[in-house]
Parts: structure tokens; sequence; C-alpha cells
């Protein structure tokens, strides 16, 4: 996230950052399961090729007119359970991005903790985790 927030024009750091929060189970990552050995559900893998093909990621981010934003996406390939799916995260991107005046440490922390306050809690260590 920090990675997009430093460089929004970067679809590859947006895929990255969504990809992050269903990760984490983030509620704002939308109804993906986090995947493991790169077994991406079917949705999300199409999800992260549409967010790479933005053609204006400024327009997707930055929108004037909040119906701006979904034209930055491309045309006949997003639904509209897609697009529903991204509004959380848009948004907070958006809220994101009005943060970035802080100076990196506050913005850090504060990132720290929008994530890490929905973030699933780890398992609880095994006898072989406590060996090491």
């Amino acid at each position: 996230l920090l990675a997009l927030l430093a460089d929004p024009l970067d679809t590859r750091d947006l895929v990255q950052a969504h990809q992050s929060l269903v990760e984490l189970g983030h509620p704002l990552a939308g109804l993906f399961a986090p995947a493991g050995d790169n077994n991406q559900p079917p949705d999300l893998a199409r999800l992260h090729a549409v967010l790479r093909s933005t053609h204006q990621p400024e327009a997707l981010l930055f929108p004037w007119q909040p119906e701006d934003a979904r034209l930055a996406l491309p045309a006949g390939i997003i639904n509209d359970d897609d697009w529903a799916s991204l509004q959380p995260f848009l948004d907070f991107l958006r809220r994101l991005f009005a943060l970035r005046h802080l100076p990196i440490d506050d913005l850090t922390l504060a990132l720290a903790d929008e994530l890490f306050a929905h973030a699933q809690p780890a398992p609880a260590a095994t006898p072989e985790d406590q060996a090491v």
C-alpha cells in the first residue's frame, strides 16, 4: 500500500494493494478468500487483470465525478458486481491518499492501525514454532 501511495499511476501496485488486503482477510478487499500456492479464485484473478488493465489509474483513484471512476476501467469487461466489490477498496485508497501529507512514520502508523484492526488473528504457536 505504501508503494501505491508513492506511485499511484503504477497499476501493478494497485493490484498488489488489493492482493494484500485479500491476504489479510480485510473486509475492504471484498468476499475473496486468501489464496494459497497462487491458486486464486477465478473472479479474483479476473478482477486483478481488470485493475492491471486500467488505462487511466488517475481517473480511477481521483475522479472528478464519482461515475467517472468506472470509465477508467476497460469497457465491457467489468460488470456491476465487480464494480460494487471494488467501491469500498477504492474509497479506502482515496482516504489514504488524503493522508499523504503526513510524515512517513505517522502515515505508516495510520495505515497499520486501519489494516490490523480488521486482520484475522494468527494461529496459536505450535511446539515446533517454539522450538525454533
